[in-house]
């Protein structure tokens, strides 16, 4: 498919979509071609990409990224945490806005924590960016103090599970219950 043709398809989805397994699947896989032929494009051509892209289409990309960095911790790869970079660049993700630095803050977290040069994945990532403001966040964010970069400062934690490692937000550790809950017997109230 042609860049075009992958927005259009991405851009088509209507926004906060609850997408099915089948469904998510297919967003995913034009996520990950339209990240191949952003990382062959020239500048102008990343731009165009980015320009071209619509808030659900973005929305949904930051699910794409999300995924990845759980993955890439499970694995400790490389490639899956770049892959889950370059759609927050194309995205025109930056640290100084919520999304962008909760997706940077997670695929750093899972970086650092499978023993890979975080330093070296966010630069190669911010030379994709089409703004050099976006170009600085990026490849500044791992310098950034723990307290600002971590994930701890956007609600998430990691927890291990038979799985393997995932994150959870807020609303999903919060409303898990305790040991003393269940010591007790309680449960938490639902939402």
């Amino acid at each position: 498919m042609s860049p075009h043709d992958l927005i259009v398809k991405l851009n088509g989805y209507p926004p906060w979509a609850q997408l099915d397994a089948r469904d998510r699947s297919r967003a995913f896989e034009a996520i990950s071609s339209l990240s191949d032929i952003f990382r062959c494009a020239g500048t102008e051509g990343r731009r165009s990409i980015t320009e071209g892209l619509s808030e659900s289409a973005k929305y949904l990309m930051s699910f794409y990224s999300l995924d990845r960095a759980a993955e890439g911790r499970r694995t400790g790869s490389k490639d899956v945490i770049t892959a889950g970079l370059v759609p927050v660049v194309m995205a025109g993700g930056r640290s100084d806005t919520r999304t962008g630095g909760l997706l940077l803050s997670l695929l750093l977290n899972s970086a650092e924590r499978s023993g890979l040069d975080g330093h070296a994945l966010f630069a190669d990532a911010a030379q994709l960016a089409t703004s050099e403001a976006s170009r600085a966040q990026i490849r500044g964010f791992p310098s950034l103090p723990p307290e600002l970069r971590g994930i701890a400062r956007f609600g998430f934690r990691e927890r291990q599970t038979p799985a393997g490692v995932v994150y959870e937000e807020p609303g999903q550790w919060m409303v898990r219950p305790r040991w003393w809950d269940k010591l007790l017997g309680l449960r938490r109230a639902e939402r």
